[in-house]
């Protein structure tokens, strides 16, 4: 995963979502952390993969915010999975 910033994560193709990042309406993400079990203020926890990476909820202040906090190593969009 690579730090992106917020207006690199992938264009959603629902239009609620593209406007949310204008607005204070929270925007789904992956984040990757440097330290184990750490959840950024601001962020609310949707499901934990690892202690270092977890998918969250945010918004667009926050993630400008984190994009500058030395311990969040990744910003990911959430994309949905193809099951075969």
């Amino acid at each position: 995963m690579v730090k992106l910033t917020l207006q690199e994560l992938p264009a959603s193709k629902s239009e609620a979502v593209r406007q949310a990042a204008d607005s204070t309406t929270p925007i789904e993400a992956t984040l990757l952390v440097s330290a184990p079990n750490y959840v950024p203020d601001g962020v609310t926890l949707r499901a934990r993969i690892d202690e270092f990476m977890f998918t969250c909820a945010a918004t667009q202040a926050t993630f400008t915010q984190l994009e500058q906090d030395p311990r969040v190593k990744s910003i990911g969009g959430m994309r949905a999975l193809k099951l075969e």
